[in-house]
């Protein structure tokens, strides 16, 4: 019998939304951050993606509930459909 696509995840998601900041070489979008993995997160940017390419690397910023603290995290674009987009977050090595 073959495996769900949820079978078949490596990492949990978790339900987590917040207000997010998106940056890019050349622009900053607010978006809205859904879920989030080990791995990477799921995006809301809206009503247009239209800007957004397979690999574009970003920086995803946001403050987690009622806390002082802001998290950053960098990765890079790995799938995109209609208004959603799912970033992997790139290694820690990788950002030397």
């Amino acid at each position: 019998m073959e495996k769900t696509q949820r079978e078949r995840r490596r990492f949990k998601r978790f339900k987590f939304e917040a207000k997010s900041i998106a940056q890019f070489d050349i622009y900053t979008i607010e978006v809205k951050l859904l879920d989030l993995s080990q791995k990477g997160a799921l995006i809301d940017f809206g009503n247009d993606v239209s800007f957004l390419r397979m690999n574009d690397k970003m920086n995803l910023s946001f403050r987690p509930g009622n806390s002082v603290a802001i998290l950053q995290f960098e990765g890079e674009v790995v799938h995109i459909s209609y208004n959603l987009a799912r970033i992997e977050f790139l290694p820690i090595s990788a950002l030397q």
